[in-house]
């Protein structure tokens, strides 16, 4: 197991839902946005960077 997928395990056991995409912009850079969701409880965290 890597050590994301047992992070990716603590979360959801911890009753969170995440995700995370990448994508490039028109500059060429890359741009990463990852989410964090504590379901039933409405809050949510997004977290978001760009590798130049």
């Amino acid at each position: 197991m890597k050590y994301w997928e047992a992070i990716a395990d603590n979360l959801s056991k911890a009753g969170l839902s995440w995700g995370w995409v990448a994508a490039i912009d028109h500059e060429g850079r890359t741009i990463f946005q990852e989410w964090l969701d504590q379901m039933n409880v409405g809050l949510m965290f997004w977290i978001s960077s760009t590798r130049s």
